[in-house]
């Protein structure tokens, strides 16, 4: 919610775990966080005390001056699959080992009815990252589409390995034919 940066994020048993940083536009916003572990690193460095800082934050600045990953959210919340696309390719361009750069022009790929190469995308981010579950679940989906129950088992075990709440979620897509 507006006003939240800065604040904890934490786990079901109360553990902090990130804290929360931004936060893209809109009602159906995205939302970011800082892992807690990067507070250690941050320890490290030298204080800041020249008030205010000067410039704009990289969530400020105009879309093409964007990180890549923030590039991402505002045609995929807007479901202008031909523009996240496009954002992706340009990911997997300047970044060709990040999973989830793959795993979005895969993604895109898939509702542009681009089966054949989302399947591809997903498979690689599988390869950079095997715990991708995106990915993971998302080719499942595929297999299912294809009857290919050998790979949907693998991957209904691959994806409990990871996260049981997932797996239920993969169940029950693959049971649904259509719209559920």
């Amino acid at each position: 919610a507006m006003g939240a940066s800065g604040s904890g994020l934490f786990d079901g048993d109360g553990h902090l775990i990130g804290i929360n940083t931004f936060k893209t536009p809109g009602r159906n916003a995205y939302f970011y966080a800082l892992p807690v572990e990067w507070l250690t690193e941050l320890k490290t460095k030298p204080v800041e005390t020249q008030f205010p800082i000067e410039g704009k934050t990289f969530w400020e600045e105009d879309d093409a001056n964007k990180p890549l990953f923030m590039q991402m959210a505002e045609p995929e919340i807007q479901e202008d699959w031909v523009k996240l696309s496009g954002v992706a390719e340009k990911w997997v361009k300047a970044e060709p080992n990040n999973s989830e750069a793959w795993y979005e022009l895969g993604f895109a790929q898939e509702h542009l009815k681009l089966k054949t190469e989302a399947e591809q995308s997903y498979r690689h981010a599988i390869m950079l990252n095997s715990q991708n579950l995106d990915a993971l679940f998302r080719v499942g989906v595929l297999a299912s589409e294809k009857g290919n129950n050998s790979e949907v088992d693998a991957i209904k075990v691959s994806i409990a390995e990871l996260n049981a709440e997932t797996a239920e979620e993969f169940k029950q897509a693959i049971s649904c034919k259509d719209a559920c």
